[in-house]
């Protein structure tokens, strides 16, 4: 991003590219001095790149834009949203009255015709603002105006109602047929037919209460709910009314949808993103294992289905999406390095983990307030002691905030293994996600995390035996 005269910028851009695009700003009766412009920098998480730009002493802006190919941007000023469309080499002028919102909008330039045509599709197509429907940690947005539609009529009626919509969105796309960019117009083709499913689905979550599961499919069949397209084709993932279609459709192989954010809903999502081609259902599985681990402030959700997604072939794009967002958590898994912990023994002599490498060890984070850490140790001691005879290293870390409750607790209860209390606890519970104790960890030989199988009848030496012998 290049700004020329004295616009000024608070964020600035790094885009590789080799032309730029000259845009200059006019603002009548302006209440503001300056305006935001932002785009999509990461299209398939969403992330945005936004920067301001100040108006100068005459009400006038001018800067150079470094984009990667035509984009799609938004300039925000005080209560005005105005959409624009640029690409290398273009040059774009525009001037509007601050007090006449969208409706003032002038524009100038090579890139006029198509900025034209966004304008006119925004004044003739406003949004009333979007409501969330659909559970499992995967919500989509319906407009509210087709919500409200949907909870007075009837299937046939609504269908009525958003063949309408979408044949006067149409119509006025048709009408910019030859003098705007033929990938825009493409683009805004494809958002009608995806926002009529949208509203569909969106009808039938809106009355699911209402209907059973019969009634549910003889209404899709009425909505003609079209399938998802299956050309798995990467590029459409960068439109955000794509993937809120894709969210949608999903919400739609689960129905009656429960409509909650818990992990049986989530289950029946990333079951039946399953079923949707891989590309588009890895998107779909990343997006919910993010937002679960944001409802429920816990990795246990996503830390087994992020290795199922990894042994998929899960895209790089996605991957660093999910590890983004889950960090240090994801130090647990099967097969990583176990994070180091500083400790000391009771005596003050320091160690750490590192000072045991060549051993299995198993670790107990307990602590003296903990009942049921105290309680375990007691009633598992005897196979406890049958796992030292075999050679492993029964490790247990105290993480009490102050020693002398720790040296306490260990004048009534003596552990069997080595007793230590760890240091720098924060940095310790987040590296091995202390969110609740007891909490326990295996260490291989090499130093790599070990996972036990599920289920009540494994044999718990002959797991540990396996692992001695690797």
């Amino acid at each position: 991003m290049k700004l020329l005269l004295t616009s000024a910028m608070t964020v600035g851009l790094s885009c590789a590219s080799i032309a730029a695009s000259l845009v200059s700003v006019k603002v009548l009766n302006p209440s503001d001095r300056s305006f935001r412009i932002s785009y999509a920098a990461d299209a398939l998480t969403g992330r945005q790149r936004i920067f301001e730009v100040k108006l100068r002493d005459d009400d006038t802006a001018a800067f150079e834009l470094e984009l990667p190919g035509r984009t799609e941007l938004l300039m925000r000023y005080a209560g005005v949203a105005i959409p624009l469309y640029v690409g290398a080499d273009d040059e774009l002028s525009l001037e509007f009255d601050a007090a006449g919102g969208l409706a003032s909008v002038k524009f100038g330039g090579s890139a006029a015709t198509d900025n034209e045509f966004l304008t006119a599709f925004a004044k003739t197509f406003p949004s009333e603002g979007t409501a969330e429907r659909g559970g499992g940690f995967l919500p989509f947005g319906v407009e509210k105006r087709d919500l409200a539609e949907a909870a007075v009529v009837d299937a046939e009626a609504f269908l009525d109602y958003v063949t309408a919509a979408a044949t006067r969105k149409t119509a006025l796309i048709d009408g910019y047929d030859g003098r705007v960019t033929v990938q825009l117009l493409d683009r805004y083709r494809d958002r009608v037919r995806w926002q009529a499913e949208v509203q569909k689905i969106g009808f039938l979550l809106q009355n699911q209460l209402l209907m059973s599961r019969e009634e549910l499919a003889a209404a899709a069949l009425e909505l003609k709910v079209q399938p998802l397209p299956s050309d798995g084709d990467p590029g459409k993932l960068e439109d955000e009314a794509f993937k809120n279609y894709l969210k949608a459709y999903a919400q739609y192989l689960v129905l009656p949808n429960r409509d909650a954010h818990d992990e049986a809903a989530g289950d029946a999502l990333y079951a039946a993103a399953k079923t949707i081609e891989r590309r588009w259902r890895h998107y779909l599985q990343s997006e919910l294992l993010v937002n679960a681990f944001d409802y429920l402030g816990s990795p246990s959700f996503g830390l087994d289905r992020y290795v199922e997604l990894r042994r998929d072939g899960l895209q790089e794009v996605f991957r660093k999406r999910i590890e983004d967002a889950y960090g240090d958590v994801l130090n647990l898994l099967p097969g990583a390095l176990a994070p180091n912990i500083g400790m000391y023994e009771v005596h003050g002599k320091p160690m750490s983990l590192s000072d045991l490498g060549g051993s299995v060890i198993y670790i107990s984070f307990w602590a003296s307030w903990c009942k049921p850490c105290i309680q375990n140790f007691e009633r598992y001691d005897a196979i406890r002691g049958q796992l030292q005879e075999k050679g492993v290293v029964l490790l247990n870390v105290d993480i009490d905030d102050e020693e002398s409750d720790w040296q306490r607790a260990l004048e009534r209860v003596r552990p069997r293994g080595l007793n230590v209390r760890g240091t720098q606890l924060k940095e310790l519970k987040r590296a091995y996600n202390l969110v609740t104790i007891p909490a326990y960890a295996i260490i291989d030989k090499s130093g790599r995390i070990v996972v036990l199988p599920q289920g009540e009848t494994r044999d718990l030496l002959a797991v540990f035996d396996a692992i001695l012998r690797s």
